[in-house]
């Protein structure tokens, strides 16, 4: 991967599940941009681009799923390509199968989340895209 940082996007109402991420992440070339609700992820979205968005499924106000739709719909409108997601969460992933399906570019890991799953699938997410 070079000797570039690479921008993440991580999205997750649990301030304690955001620190171990970061944590995940540290001494790797990754630089994260943390949000606790999906309000925030489309802010720091229209305003950066990211390289991988890290999104919680289940957050108050708006899920996981509908902050993804709204951020492919700002990619379509800009005619960008569409950045890669990788969906968390800590519910049985058989419920979130469908809805996985129909979001490109994106897959899921169930919490807790284990530090070689995460680094392994971050950098698949990257280097595939």
């Amino acid at each position: 991967m070079g000797d570039r940082f690479y921008k993440i996007l991580l999205v997750d109402d649990s301030e304690a599940n955001r620190a171990l991420v970061e944590m995940y992440l540290e001494d790797h070339p990754y630089s994260v941009a943390c949000t606790s609700n999906g309000y925030g992820a489309l802010k720091c979205f229209e305003s950066d681009l990211y390289d991988c968005i890290l999104m919680d499924v289940e957050m108050p106000g708006m899920n996981g799923f509908e902050v993804v739709e709204k951020m492919r719909a700002i990619e379509s409108q800009n005619g960008a390509g569409e950045t890669p997601v990788i969906f968390l969460t800590a519910h049985d992933r058989c419920q979130y199968i469908d809805k996985i399906g129909k979001v490109s570019s994106s897959i899921l890991l169930t919490k807790p989340i284990r530090r070689i799953d995460l680094l392994k699938n971050v950098h698949e997410m990257i280097v595939n895209h």
